[in-house]
């Protein structure tokens, strides 16, 4: 079974995908321009004081780092503080909830993944908060690409040969994931289903202490950001077996694709996302994911974030971002249905 994800991204060397982005901007712009003279003087008022930007991942993650340029870009736009509150834990279920319990004025927003928006629903029988019916959307931030990468000593060079070793050993080898129903668990798992083989799943707070194991051998493999892996591929100490996406990575043109590895079924790409707490006026809505395809497309944001990571910078109307989420839930339903993942 393949899995498709909708309105994919171009690359980011490519001129036709900087011009896209540029379109986007002034379409969101010319989107918040257009309000009408009383959602207008709404919004003039907004933000006249701290806005606290919420996220589910620890200090030093990709979406932290993240976080904290838009926070900054945001925070000279507005003239106001933007801080970055971390919450990280329980699949992006804390940080989820107390979004949807704030009050819904703007000054609450959260950053947050396929996880909390798309998985979480079908992976918990019961959760604290509702993805559909608690978050006002606002667009997405940026869009990411995982690898699958293993320790040197693993003897394995290619998902073929993963294959072929695990079936000769099962249950022996391990990978690392950033937690149980995470985006870099749930592909794992259908691999695994995919290819009939056993690897035990070893849940990590993060992509940093699962690396560090892999490089200490206390597990073989990880499935991470490409940002995170970059530099132990480079020098030898991780190999690069696939990554996800339709193209291989301009930083490692040696590591094929999924698809390319004979594995187009396997789909572990990520987004992060920006949403308000429901009832947010929608002028206030229209403001933010405005000013955040500012921050986006800005000459900062490339380089802190788009150039060192590879992530893809997205920015879109809050009513396409919500026609997106729309389109992905089942998608998402049937990823986790023929995983056979559940979390309590």
């Amino acid at each position: 079974m393949q899995f498709t994800r909708g309105n994919a991204s171009g690359s980011i060397a490519s001129i036709s995908a900087t011009f896209s982005l540029t379109l986007r901007m002034l379409f969101v712009a010319m989107v918040a321009a257009m309000l009408t003279p009383q959602a207008f003087a709404q919004t003039q008022g907004y933000p006249n004081r701290l806005v606290r930007l919420v996220i589910a991942s620890p200090a030093g993650g990709i979406a932290d780092v993240t976080a904290r340029v838009l926070a900054s870009g945001l925070s000279s736009i507005w003239g106001h503080q933007v801080i970055v509150d971390s919450r990280p834990g329980a699949n992006e279920i804390i940080a989820s909830e107390m979004t949807a319990r704030a009050a819904p004025d703007g000054y609450t927003l959260f950053m947050g993944s396929d996880a909390a928006f798309l998985y979480n629903e079908h992976l918990y029988k019961k959760l604290p908060y509702d993805p559909v019916k608690d978050f006002a959307p606002i667009t997405r931030v940026a869009l990411g690409r995982a690898l699958l990468a293993v320790g040197s000593k693993v003897p394995v060079n290619s998902m073929a040969e993963l294959v072929a070793y695990a079936k000769r050993n099962p249950g022996k080898l391990t990978y690392g994931s950033i937690g149980a129903g995470s985006v870099t668990h749930l592909p794992m798992e259908y691999l695994k289903l995919n290819q009939g083989i056993n690897i035990l799943h070893v849940p990590y707070k993060g992509t940093g202490p699962a690396i560090q194991d892999v490089l200490a051998g206390h597990i073989d493999m990880t499935l991470a950001t490409s940002n995170a892996v970059l530099p132990y591929i480079q020098d030898g100490t991780m190999k690069g077996l696939a990554v996800s996406g339709p193209k291989r990575l301009a930083m490692l043109p040696d590591v094929p694709t999924f698809t390319e590895a004979g594995m187009p079924a396997i789909t572990a790409d990520f987004m992060l996302a920006l949403v308000a707490p429901a009832n947010t006026p929608p002028e206030i809505i229209a403001k933010i994911a405005a000013d955040t395809a500012t921050v986006v497309g800005s000459r900062e944001f490339h380089e802190k974030i788009v150039a060192p990571s590879g992530l893809e910078p997205a920015a879109e109307t809050p009513a396409e971002f919500a026609n997106f989420l729309r389109s992905e839930r089942p998608i998402a339903a049937e990823k986790v249905k023929t995983s056979g993942a559940t979390l309590e």
